[in-house]
């Protein structure tokens, strides 16, 4: 499950040419999980900058034992945060081009290299697939999704690109779950039409042989505040 660690103390416990291997101590906390002693290490190179007293990263945390947990590291931050950020931009501009879509959709990466904690949360984001689409667009979270099929606008999808990503088990919520970024072309009941991306998920292997490729229709509802954002209309899927 996902939870926080909280950093109350650091000690260094070793390094060489000018590294630091250091130890963080720190309280977890998350969903049922009321505040945990834990201890993590980590090397930090030249220039790199470790977190503090009071930082609190995102962690995944063993629900049965608390004391099992992985800190969600966010990449390297010093010296080689704008490499970081670069790589980040490459890999994101790679995703658009697997959807079938123009890099140029992609925003260059400009301004201030993000701090420790964003790109904690950036990371933790990105293991979950709860970050944005490649392009930039917002995917409907599983509690929008509701909302979204009973007031939003009913419209035909078809699946120009598509690309699965690999997401934890325990972020899923059926063993064959799979998610995916998708780009589609949707048709609105006046006959217009827009390309846009979202994120779908499939609940079994059968929903996604039967809609999850390219080239399959699909009902979807739009966000009646930003018609780019899409979300399958799980009622008036065809049975499966």
């Amino acid at each position: 499950m996902e939870g926080t660690f909280t950093v109350t103390g650091t000690a260094v416990t070793g390094g060489e040419d000018g590294s630091r291997h250091i130890r963080f101590s720190g309280v977890l906390r998350g969903p049922g999980v009321p505040g945990t002693a834990g201890q993590a290490s980590r090397a930090f190179a030249v220039g790199e900058t470790p977190p503090v007293e009071g930082d609190e990263l995102p962690a995944t945390i063993d629900r049965a034992k608390p004391e099992r947990f992985e800190i969600a590291w966010p990449p390297r931050v010093g010296s080689g945060a704008k490499a970081s950020r670069d790589k980040a931009h490459a890999e994101q501009v790679a995703a658009v081009v697997r959807l079938g879509l123009d890099p140029s959709v992609v925003p260059a990466p400009i301004g201030r290299v993000p701090g420790l904690r964003e790109m904690a949360a950036l990371a933790l984001g990105q293991r979950y697939a709860r970050h944005p689409l490649p392009d930039g667009n917002l995917p409907v979270r599983v509690e929008e999704a509701a909302p979204f099929v009973a007031t939003g606008e009913a419209a035909t999808a078809t699946i120009t690109g598509i690309d699965f990503l690999t997401v934890p088990a325990d972020a899923l919520p059926e063993p064959e779950a799979t998610l995916a970024n998708v780009a589609v072309r949707v048709r609105r009941a006046d006959g217009s039409e827009d390309t846009t991306t979202a994120r779908f998920g499939f609940r079994t292997a059968a929903r996604r042989t039967q809609i999850g490729h390219v080239g399959a229709q699909v009902p979807v509802r739009l966000d009646p505040a930003d018609r780019r954002r899409v979300c399958l209309d799980s009622r008036a899927l065809p049975r499966v």
